[in-house]
C-alpha cells in the first residue's frame, strides 16, 4: 500500500530521515556490520538510512520500495556511491534468491503491507543462514488490530505476538527486542 501525500510529507521530513539514520546506526551495533556485507532495506523510502550505512560502513546496499517516486528521490540522493542501488519492488515478493543478504531491515513498513506475514516470510527467505533481520514497526494490541481491520476491510495489522510467532516459524531467533509506546523493535538471527 502506498502512502498518501500527507503521510509522505511526514515520512520524508529531515527529522524522520535523521531518526531512520540513528535507528540504523543503533541496530548495526547488534549485527556486527562489516564492510562488504550485503544489506537490504525493505521500504527504504527516500533512502536516508540506506545511503548512510553504505557510505559509513561500506556495506553493499539495496534499497527497495513500492513507491517509484521515493526510489527516484533515493537514487538521486545517493550521488556517486557505487555500493548502493535502489529498485521498485514489493515486500511480499522480493526479487532476490534465497540467502542473498547478510542483513535485511524493515522500519515502519509492515503495517503498510497487506498480508504483512508474507512480507516478513520473504525477508526471512532472502537473508542467509546466520544473517540478521532488523524489524521495527507499530505495536498494536490484538483488539485494535482486529477493530481497524474490520473498519477498513483490510488484513489485521501486525501485533507483537503475531510478529514473534511468525519469526519463530521462519527459524528466526531473537537477539534483541524492545517495546515502547506503540512501537516494537527486534533483531533476529536466522538459524
Amino acid at each position: 500500500m502506498r502512502m498518501g501525500r500527507i503521510e509522505k510529507l511526514f515520512v520524508n521530513s529531515r527529522l524522520r530521515a535523521a531518526r531512520a539514520v540513528r535507528h540504523a546506526e543503533r541496530m548495526l551495533h547488534f549485527v556486527g556490520a562489516q564492510a562488504g556485507m550485503r544489506y537490504l532495506d525493505v521500504g527504504c523510502g527516500t533512502g536516508a538510512a540506506a545511503i548512510h550505512v553504505a557510505r559509513r560502513y561500506g556495506l553493499n546496499v539495496v534499497g527497495l520500495d513500492v513507491d517509484r517516486e521515493q526510489i527516484e528521490v533515493a537514487a538521486g540522493s545517493s550521488g556517486s556511491l557505487r555500493n548502493i542501488g535502489f529498485l521498485v519492488g514489493e515486500a511480499r515478493q522480493l526479487p532476490f534468491g534465497p540467502g542473498s543478504f547478510d542483513v535485511v531491515t524493515s522500519s515502519m513498513v509492515t503495517h503498510h503491507v497487506p498480508d504483512w506475514e508474507t512480507a516478513i516470510t520473504e525477508m526471512a527467505r532472502v537473508v542467509r543462514p546466520g544473517g540478521f533481520i532488523v524489524h521495527r514497526d507499530l505495536r498494536l494490541p490484538r483488539w485494535i488490530s482486529w477493530f481497524l481491520a474490520k473498519l477498513t476491510g483490510s488484513v489485521p495489522l501486525p501485533t507483537e505476538s503475531g510478529v514473534r510467532l511468525l519469526a519463530e516459524r521462519n527459524s528466526l531467533h531473537r537477539i534483541r527486542a524492545s517495546t515502547w509506546a506503540m512501537h516494537y523493535e527486534a533483531v533476529w538471527r536466522k538459524a
